[in-house]
């Protein structure tokens, strides 16, 4: 599931604002999260600039709320922002979310999404 509240964020002041709050970022191997959705709790993945951008565009952190709200899974900012994201069980979950999201939320891009599983090269 994708949802943009319809805010404009620099890439350039992510990145600046990453480096002016000093926070270094833990270092290790990420692994994927075989079907991340039906399997996962919680999903091992982060992103270093949504915790300065955020406070700075608070419409990131209502959809990332919603997201939440709705039932989703391990919401996240994508990249600089302000586009978001989260994790279905399944396309219906999915697309559920996203009438009740557009409904609630009718200025913003609200897209139902799904992915293939790749196979995980470790399973062999």
């Amino acid at each position: 599931m994708l949802l943009n509240p319809g805010v404009e964020v620099s890439a350039r002041d992510a990145y600046r604002w990453l480096d002016e709050s000093g926070v270094l970022l833990p270092s290790g191997p990420v692994r994927h999260c075989s079907g991340a959705g039906r399997r996962c709790r919680k999903i091992p993945y982060f992103n270093a600039l949504q915790a300065p951008v955020v406070p700075r565009h608070p419409p990131i952190q209502v959809a990332l709320d919603a997201l939440a709200a709705a039932g989703l899974h391990a919401p996240l900012m994508s990249g600089s922002g302000s586009t978001c994201f989260a994790l279905a069980h399944d396309a219906a979950q999915a697309a559920q979310a996203a009438l009740v999201l557009a409904a609630r939320y009718p200025d913003w891009w609200v897209q139902a999404t799904s992915t293939q599983e790749a196979a995980d090269p470790e399973d062999k």
